[in-house]
């Protein structure tokens, strides 16, 4: 926290979780130059690439986009990235462009994907965004008393189409989320809940040192992944197909 609770606060329940991962193939600093990124059509940022050939790693290219794996050190976790295809009517629209993916499509493409040897450049991150869940919550309890099913068929697209049900409800009324379980008090009910999420992308790894070398002997024939404008992320842990985190990037220079 920031600062102090309201004075009526009666509580505070906090929730924590903290990702940290080494990347299976890390990047060097020393390839890492400064560049133009493009947040739309007209308008660019300045930020720091990385730049790295990593072998072997799953690569596709899709009919509206093109998407990579970076796997961390034991491939339990690979970071997936989606980039939409220079001819996409969305590559600088991420919200537009994220609602239209298809989850049954992706994660075919995903099963289509090939080891392969890519140049990768990708901006650097440090970012951080907080937002408030009250709103939405309160919509998903309305929503669940009568809208949320859950039919037999493609667990996927039952996910899918919820989700799509979801943002084409408007509630009729607003619902309280009351926690009358953790207190005597009937009224006891959340004011607020508020997430905050730091998400860092650094070339932090125990093999950057080597990785210099290896760039500038094997770059033929490998492919190549230039990420210069906005894109679509998610990390996901491979056993249990589990997604960790999912998120887009517009500009990479805001803090």
């Amino acid at each position: 926290m920031t600062s102090p609770p309201d004075p009526s606060t009666s509580a505070l329940f906090l929730n924590s979780i903290y990702f940290l991962a080494e990347w299976k193939t890390p990047f060097s600093d020393e390839l890492n130059t400064d560049g133009a990124f493009y947040t739309n059509e007209n308008e660019t940022v300045n930020t720091t690439y990385m730049l790295g050939l990593l072998d072997n790693i799953p690569y596709v290219e899709a009919k509206d986009y093109r998407l990579i794996c970076l796997p961390y050190k034991n491939n339990d976790l690979g970071m997936y990235i989606i980039y939409p295809n220079e001819n996409n009517p969305y590559k600088y629209n991420l919200k537009e462009f994220s609602e239209k993916l298809d989850p049954s499509e992706l994660l075919d493409t995903i099963t289509k994907t090939k080891l392969r040897s890519v140049v990768v450049q990708i901006p650097k991150l440090s970012l951080s965004n907080k937002l408030t869940l009250l709103e939405p919550l309160q919509k998903y309890a309305e929503f669940k008393k009568t809208n949320l099913n859950i039919k037999d068929g493609n667990f996927i697209d039952n996910i899918a189409n919820n989700i799509q049900n979801f943002k084409n409800f408007t509630p009729q009324a607003t619902s309280d989320i009351f926690l009358t379980g953790a207190a005597k008090n009937a009224n006891f009910r959340i004011s607020n809940i508020v997430q905050q999420m730091v998400f860092s992308i650094n070339e932090k790894g125990t093999e950057a040192a080597a990785v210099t070398s290896g760039l500038t002997d094997n770059m033929g024939g490998s492919k190549t992944m230039v990420i210069t404008r906005p894109f679509a992320f998610f990390i996901r842990h491979e056993a249990t197909l589990a997604t960790i985190f999912w998120g887009t990037i517009m500009d990479p220079s805001q803090n």
